[in-house]
């Protein structure tokens, strides 16, 4: 079972350190960097007095000074944006008790420009959010219909006698290799990845798969998001499958969508390097590489994830990538940071 103050105690090492290295070629808020380290500095003296609670102590730091903060700085711009100018004042205010003025100033700049727009009938169009150097979706139907799938069949697990019960969740269509290959089973291929152990599970596929998917599925179509996502879910279990044939994988039940999320990172990283002729998706490329590597070190650090799934799930979602064609779009300018901006969100 996933275990959240490991969870926890891995998010509070890496995020900071990934934030610190993104920040510290200079021309950035050093508050941010300031934030960072004190997280890094309340998770080693977690780690040396409180181990047994060093995740929880260490997530709290986290979520408070990083996490809380670019949240509410997001919200409080879409609010701006929206022409709610009274709550945006009011959650730039509410912020400065986490969060370092300095930071701040330059949100509550835009929140005037915003207002000042607003007031004297002018347009006041700051650059959108991106993913990997797209325009940000917030939701698309596939995704919707994927993540609404996940949720009946956790409810599912929960009438049938619970979604930490090894036999319910064999029942509802566990991936088990022996099941599988000796037993001819191959709907547990598919079945599977909508199964998950406990909420936790659930809760951190999904918000991987609303984070990554929505922006992807606009590129390419709600058809082909589907196919890719069945394609390397079923990918990441036959791969756990077949390693098991070959004794390299031990006996057990393999739930959840993590092999199928982390194959739409894969097709991410084979749509970038095809368009790589563009300076933003080689800038995109690098933080698919590091998703990868964090991916990777929480897997090997974390006995109870399949990193088998999740390599297979990746590997077949590159390939998908390379021979996918984007739907062509007006490329975005490419927006340049100016001193002091950060949203490390």
């Amino acid at each position: 079972m996933l275990d959240l103050n490991h969870i926890l105690l891995f998010v509070a090492w890496i995020s900071p350190a990934v934030l610190l290295t993104r920040t510290w070629r200079g021309g950035v808020d050093r508050s941010w960097r300031r934030a960072a380290i004190l997280v890094l500095l309340v998770t080693a003296m977690a780690v040396l007095f409180a181990r047994s609670n060093a995740g929880f102590i260490a997530g709290g730091a986290w979520f408070c000074l990083l996490f809380l903060p670019a949240v509410a700085i997001r919200k409080a711009i879409e609010s701006a944006q929206r022409g709610e100018f009274r709550r945006a004042r009011r959650i730039l205010h509410v912020l400065r008790c986490v969060h370092p003025r300095q930071s701040l100033v330059r949100h509550e700049n835009l929140v005037a420009a915003f207002e000042s727009a607003h007031a004297h009938g002018r347009r006041f169009e700051p650059a959108l959010p991106t993913l990997f150097g797209q325009p940000r979706v917030r939701m698309t139907p596939a995704v919707a219909l994927m993540l609404a799938i996940n949720v009946v069949m956790f409810a599912a697990e929960i009438f049938r006698g619970g979604a930490t019960n090894p036999l319910t969740l064999h029942r509802l269509g566990a991936m088990d290799p022996d099941a599988v290959l000796t037993g001819h089973q191959y709907w547990r291929l598919v079945s599977a990845m909508f199964l998950h152990y406990g909420a936790l599970h659930l809760f951190v596929n999904l918000f991987a798969l609303s984070f990554f998917g929505p922006t992807l599925e606009k590129m390419i179509g709600s058809a082909r998001f589907v196919t890719s996502y069945l394609l390397c879910g079923v990918a990441a279990c036959l791969q756990v499958a077949l390693m098991w044939r070959f004794g390299s994988f031990p006996s057990g039940q393999l739930v959840g969508a993590s092999g199928a999320v982390m194959g739409i990172v894969g097709v991410w990283a084979g749509v970038l390097l095809r368009e790589r002729h563009l300076a933003q998706n080689r800038s995109a490329l690098r933080s698919i590489l590091l998703i990868f590597v964090i991916q990777s070190a929480f897997d090997i650090f974390t006995p109870q994830v399949s990193m088998a799934a999740h390599l297979g799930g990746f590997a077949v979602g590159f390939v998908v990538g390379l021979l996918l064609a984007v739907r062509k779009a007006p490329a975005p300018e490419p927006v340049r940071s100016q001193p002091g901006e950060f949203d490390p969100t």
